[in-house]
């Protein structure tokens, strides 16, 4: 928890003082990060929940992308429509072949994109994503300072560095408790071979036995 708050704070300072501040667009962006962790929740419920209904990343794809596209192409229909059918009529053919080849390799490094997120959750958690994401957030802005020579303050370095901070803590908290995670799987694993007396020079072994309990042996 303490890595996360020190995240939090890290970008809160890394963007302070950007751009005009404005109550609404606070309140579509704290709207966003809302449904934006629901949808991780209920991403990571599709892939690690219960046996039965558990999906693959490719079955979680399949079913969440059209989906996707049917909400959100009601909006790009009213807001960009008008526009798109302005500038389609002055390109010429060339021009639009271009666009197409274009917009469909972008849909297919998306597609490889949401993919590995899928992958990434169902191996670990929607949480690590998440800070993930953080991580590819810090990398834009570093680009905003680079190649468009944005404004970056004393203030805005020394969030930056507290972010990065909290994201490492978290990196460690994670490696130490997939460790443990490991070392306890091994243990458990010990002990029940040992209670049956299946073990060899402290090692637990694996000895087939048949529906009766009986152990198989090998016939010469």
């Amino acid at each position: 928890m303490a890595s996360l708050l020190m995240i939090a704070i890290g970008i809160g300072l890394a963007t302070a003082g950007e751009g005009e501040f404005k109550v609404l667009g606070l309140v579509l962006m704290l709207i966003s990060v809302a449904m934006s962790g629901f949808r991780w929740a209920l991403t990571h419920t599709l892939l690690q929940g219960a046996e039965e209904g558990r999906m693959t990343p490719l079955n979680a794809m399949l079913y969440t992308s059209p989906i996707t596209g049917l909400f959100v192409l009601p909006f790009a229909l009213g807001f960009e429509i008008k526009g798109i059918v302005g500038l389609v009529a002055e390109l010429s053919t060339a021009e639009k072949w271009r666009i197409f080849a274009v917009l469909s390799a972008i849909g297919v490094f998306v597609a490889f994109l949401l993919l590995t997120e899928y992958t990434l959750v169902r191996a670990t958690s929607s949480l690590t994503v998440s800070v993930a994401g953080i991580f590819k957030e810090l990398v834009t802005i570093v680009g905003g300072i680079i190649i468009f020579h944005d404004n970056f303050d004393l203030l805005n370095i020394i969030g930056f560095v507290v972010c990065q901070i909290g994201i490492l803590d978290y990196v460690v908290l994670r490696y130490k408790a997939s460790l443990a995670a490991d070392v306890h799987e091994g243990e458990e694993y010990d002990h029940v071979g040992s209670e049956n007396g299946n073990t060899v020079n402290g090692y637990a072994l694996e000895i087939p036995v048949d529906s009766e309990g009986d152990t198989l042996t090998t016939k010469g």
